[in-house]
Parts: structure tokens; C-alpha cells; sequence
């Protein structure tokens, strides 16, 4: 499976960061699926999480789109950046409020995720929760 082929690429001197031509890594896809755990055993094999594809597009950033909380959590745990921004100035925390994932959106603000950041066309992840209808998350953003 995925795991097997990673750890023989490891063992056989592949570099973990390795990225494709649209600059993502193996950790970025691993976020991607929702492989829980490959992304913990990447994380815990010195991946790092910084890395951005050609849309500047993070592991946690990808995940938080998909709505893999506890990935989420996980990179956030190893101190990845809940604020940072894609091309588009779209931010982990904008996709979960657009997507609906409630629990990502938890983990983001409880790990400093700024409730308040807009994409670059002006919409703030208040407003996309808003305007798709998700009212828990939308009390969640005014409670922070």
C-alpha cells in the first residue's frame, strides 16, 4: 500500500520533501487522502508541513479544505501556521467555514487561526459561513 511504498522509498535514500511539479509533497497528498496515518509517520520521519505547492497551498491547508480534523489537529500540534495564505489569500480556517467542517474550524481558532483574515476578492471566512448556512460555525467565529 501507500505506507509500504513511502517507507521503501525512505529506507532506499528518497527524500522525504521530494515535490512534483506542482510542488507537492508526499506529506501534501498524504493530506490530501486523509491518510491519517502516513501523515503521522511522515510528520514523525522529519517532513515538514511548510512546504507549498506552486498556489502556495500547505498540508494544513489542503487537509482543512477536505475537513480532516484530527489531520488538522496534527499539524497543528506540530506547530504549523493556521494563518497562513494561499495565492489566493484564502486560509486554512476560510475553507473549513466555506466547506462546513466545524471541528477543523475548533482546532484552527483554538491554535491562533485569525477568525477575521479575507481572501483576496474581500470574503472573510464570517462571511462564507454565513452565506452557505452554517450557523454553528458562524457562533463559533463571533465567540472568537
Amino acid at each position: 500500500n501507500c505506507r509500504k511504498c513511502i517507507e521503501n522509498a525512505i529506507e532506499n535514500g528518497i527524500p522525504i520533501d521530494l515535490v512534483d511539479h506542482n510542488g507537492q509533497s508526499p506529506l501534501y497528498y498524504a493530506c490530501e487522502k486523509g491518510y491519517f496515518e502516513l501523515v503521522d509517520y511522515l510528520l514523525e520521519h522529519g517532513a515538514r508541513h511548510d512546504i507549498t505547492d506552486v498556489n502556495q497551498q500547505s498540508p494544513l491547508w489542503i487537509a482543512s479544505k477536505k475537513g480532516y480534523d484530527q489531520i488538522v489537529l496534527l499539524l497543528l500540534e506540530k506547530q504549523a501556521n493556521p494563518n497562513e495564505r494561499a495565492n489566493d489569500g484564502t486560509t486554512p480556517i476560510y475553507h473549513s467555514c466555506y466547506a462546513g467542517h466545524e471541528k477543523c474550524v475548533v482546532h484552527l481558532t483554538s491554535h491562533g487561526g485569525a477568525v477575521n483574515l479575507a481572501k483576496n476578492s474581500g470574503a472573510s471566512p464570517l462571511f462564507v459561513a454565513c452565506r452557505n448556512g452554517h450557523h454553528s460555525i458562524v457562533q463559533h467565529l463571533l465567540r472568537n
